[in-house]
């Protein structure tokens, strides 16, 4: 397995107002060619800021990203922008990802116009290709905008657009998390398949630890707590024998047996950053006094 891209002891700081905000703490993490790596954490663990270093949308304060063993501060302006292109994000957000003012096919033809300089027939029938790929049906979608198809269409479209490039790294950030539950292992598998067929790294991010133990099978999961990776070993390993103490918090929070006990059965999504009312104890009777 060939490193494809690393994070090198990487720290992210903002400003805010009179005081400095760690979002991102030495964290380094390797990904390769055929690795699914997922970053699992609550909401403001700092992992969506890694993605957003590992795609080159935000610069790290302190450490370096190195790509194929090149560092980023090495590459010239030119070398970083190729570099970068063959990292795509897919966005958690379907419906803030496309143009609404674009057709499927004009959002995936844009593209293969600009970065692959395709003529225009040639990136038509690309476009057409990629949303086979994904399960859609070109004669059906391509020419529909993005108002006419539903949350799992838009998310399938987004991930072709992200393909459309040929990506060697893919980050999917929260990609499922505002699906429906009954369409989020459709769309995962679909994703995992394209990338195992693509032979692409794959940093998966999710608070879900039950989702990213069934798309990290056979992979490693990473767990990242107030910006800072506090666990990362194979996903087997990790579920049966948590070795952190925010780890345990985690699948305690899953309530699921199956995946404590390595069942091979799809766990129910389980969001773990809220409260589970259907635990709570029953409010108490209150009676008018007499």
């Amino acid at each position: 397995m060939s490193e494809l891209l690393r994070l090198d002891r990487v720290t992210k700081t903002y400003r805010q107002r009179r005081r400095e905000v760690t979002a991102v703490d030495d964290v380094s993490l390797t990904l390769g060619s055929e690795q699914i790596v997922c970053l699992v954490g609550e909401s403001g663990s700092g992992k969506s800021t890694v993605g957003r270093i590992v795609t080159g949308l935000t610069d790290p304060t302190r450490g370096d990203v190195v790509y194929d063993g090149v560092r980023a501060r090495e590459l010239g302006r030119r070398g970083l922008r190729k570099r970068r292109l063959g990292v795509q994000l897919i966005q958690q957000d379907p419906y803030a990802s496309l143009n609404p003012g674009l057709t499927v096919q004009e959002a995936l033809v844009a593209p293969l116009r600009r970065h692959l300089r395709l003529p225009s027939a040639a990136a038509r029938a690309r476009a057409n290709d990629l949303l086979a790929d994904v399960g859609l049906t070109p004669d059906t979608f391509a020419r529909k905008y993005p108002h006419e198809l539903s949350g799992g269409q838009r998310q399938r479209v987004a991930i072709a657009r992200s393909l459309t490039v040929e990506p060697r790294v893919l980050v999917a950030d929260e990609a499922v998390s505002m699906l429906d539950v009954s369409i989020r292992v459709s769309v995962l598998q679909k994703l995992r398949g394209l990338c195992e067929d693509r032979q692409l790294a794959v940093l998966f991010i999710t608070h879900d630890l039950a989702v990213a133990s069934q798309f990290g099978r056979d992979h490693s999961i990473a767990v990242m707590q107030h910006g800072r990776i506090v666990e990362h070993r194979p996903t087997h390993e990790l579920v049966s024998d948590p070795q952190h103490a925010y780890t345990r918090a985690l699948l305690a929070a899953a309530r699921h047996e199956g995946l404590r006990s390595g069942s091979t059965a799809e766990p129910p999504v389980v969001h773990l950053h809220r409260t589970d009312r259907s635990r709570r104890e029953p409010a108490p009777d209150i009676k008018k006094k007499e």
